[in-house]
């Protein structure tokens, strides 16, 4: 059996079975499903990166522990600079309060 061969058999033991799992958990965090199943294939690709590193030992924790990292990852991606002009930042966030405080009459 070749590498290949046997990381498919290890993938298709211990990750293909946890899929319906990984969808309802990605589905709790996500509340969105597009971005659930887009987590769902990242965590099954990277799962498939490291199954040959994988002891075959909780499965189930592995792989949420994998889609833990890759959803802390994609937020981090997403999340603004906020701290690269803290002057933009306050100017930003004075707007805000602006709008927060509703219309104002004449």
């Amino acid at each position: 059996m070749s590498a290949t061969n046997g990381a498919e058999a290890a993938f298709a033991r211990h990750v293909l079975p946890e899929v319906d799992v990984l969808y309802r958990v990605a589905l709790s965090i996500t509340r969105n499903p597009p971005d659930a199943e887009d987590l769902v294939q990242d965590t099954m690709l990277r799962a498939f990166r490291s199954i040959a590193r994988f002891d075959g030992r909780h499965p189930r924790a592995w792989l949420l522990t994998i889609m833990r990292n890759a959803q802390i990852n994609r937020v981090r991606r997403r999340r603004p600079g906020l701290l690269a002009d803290p002057e933009e930042f306050a100017a930003r966030d004075a707007g805000m309060a602006d709008d927060a405080a509703g219309p104002r009459g004449p």
